[in-house]
C-alpha cells in the first residue's frame, strides 16, 4: 500500500486502526484467481496474529491451503472531502476534492482450522470482543447448546500469521490549520461515517 510519508503510522498505531475497524476484507491468491472475504477478526495480544472465521460454505478457505500469503485490509474510519469545506476556498478556488481516510493494510500467512474446539474459542472471543462495551452484554452460553453446535458444524476457522502491517491516516495533515479545522467543522455536523473522520481528525 502506497503511503505518502506525512499519512503514514507507526505499527503500533496500524494496530489500533485494525482493532477499530473490527472486520476487514482478506485476499488470497488462488490457482483459480484471487478470493476474498469480509470477516470480523481478532487481534492476538502479542500483535502478531488474527484471527477469525468464516461460513463454511464459503469457498475462501478451500480455495485458500496453509502457508498461502494474504493480504487483509482494514478501514476505521473514511469520507468524502469537498473543496467546500475549506475555510480558504473564497481566497483561494484551485482546491480539489479528496478523500480522508484511517486504514491499515496487513500482510500475512494463513493457517485454515477446520476444528470445532478452535472454532468455539475464536466465537467466543470475538462475542466478548464485541460485546463487552454494551450495557446488557450478550453472552455466548445465552444460547441453547444444541443450537451453538449447529452454528459450530457451519462455520471454519482461520488464523493469520502476520508479517507486516502498515498504517496511513489521511486526515488534511496537508493543509493548513484553518483549513483542516474548517473541514473537521463541516464533517462533524454530517454522516456517522463523516463524523467518525471528524473525530480522528481532532485528535491529531
Amino acid at each position: 500500500m502506497y503511503v505518502p510519508p506525512a499519512f503514514r503510522r507507526e505499527v503500533d498505531d496500524a494496530w489500533d486502526f485494525v482493532s477499530r475497524a473490527g472486520a476487514g476484507v482478506i485476499v488470497v491468491a488462488t490457482a483459480t484467481g484471487m478470493r476474498s472475504v469480509f470477516a470480523p477478526v481478532l487481534v492476538d495480544s502479542s500483535t502478531s496474529t488474527l484471527r477469525g472465521h468464516v461460513a463454511r460454505g464459503n469457498e475462501w478457505w478451500r480455495l485458500a491451503s496453509d502457508g498461502d500469503e494474504v493480504l487483509a485490509s482494514f478501514t476505521a474510519a473514511d469520507s468524502y472531502v469537498s473543496p467546500g469545506m475549506y475555510r480558504s476556498k473564497p481566497e483561494n478556488p484551485a482546491l480539489a476534492p479528496t478523500w480522508n481516510y484511517v486504514t491499515a493494510e496487513v500482510r500475512g500467512t494463513v493457517r485454515i482450522l477446520d476444528d470445532v474446539v478452535a472454532c468455539e474459542e475464536i466465537v467466543r472471543a470475538l462475542t466478548h470482543r464485541f460485546e463487552q462495551s454494551r450495557e446488557e452484554p450478550w453472552h455466548v452460553d445465552d444460547a441453547p447448546r444444541d443450537y451453538l453446535d449447529r452454528l459450530l458444524r457451519g462455520i471454519v476457522g482461520f488464523e493469520i500469521a502476520v508479517t507486516s502491517i502498515t498504517g496511513a491516516a489521511k486526515l488534511s495533515q496537508n493543509k493548513s490549520e484553518d483549513d483542516r479545522w474548517g473541514i473537521a467543522e463541516h464533517l462533524a455536523n454530517g454522516t456517522r461515517r463523516e463524523r467518525d473522520v471528524s473525530e480522528w481528525m481532532g485528535r491529531e
